[in-house]
């Protein structure tokens, strides 16, 4: 799949080292997986384990709706 941060596509290693520095800056951090209706299941599930696995405890999920 693809990541983007702020609308720019990173790589899963980049995702990872954002995730980091932010958690570094704020260990509050809140970290939103925003997801489309083509986006696998699979796939955001491992996001939220691997996002978890880094430390991250406030998560959020959205579903970006058809207008």
């Amino acid at each position: 799949g693809s990541y983007f941060v702020d609308r720019q596509s990173v790589s899963l290693e980049s995702l990872k080292i954002r995730i980091e520095d932010g958690l570094a800056q704020n260990p509050e951090l809140v970290f939103i997986i925003k997801a489309d209706e083509k986006t696998a299941h699979g796939s955001v599930v491992e996001l939220m384990d691997t996002a978890q696995e880094m430390g991250v405890n406030h998560l959020t999920v959205g579903a970006k709706g058809k207008p």
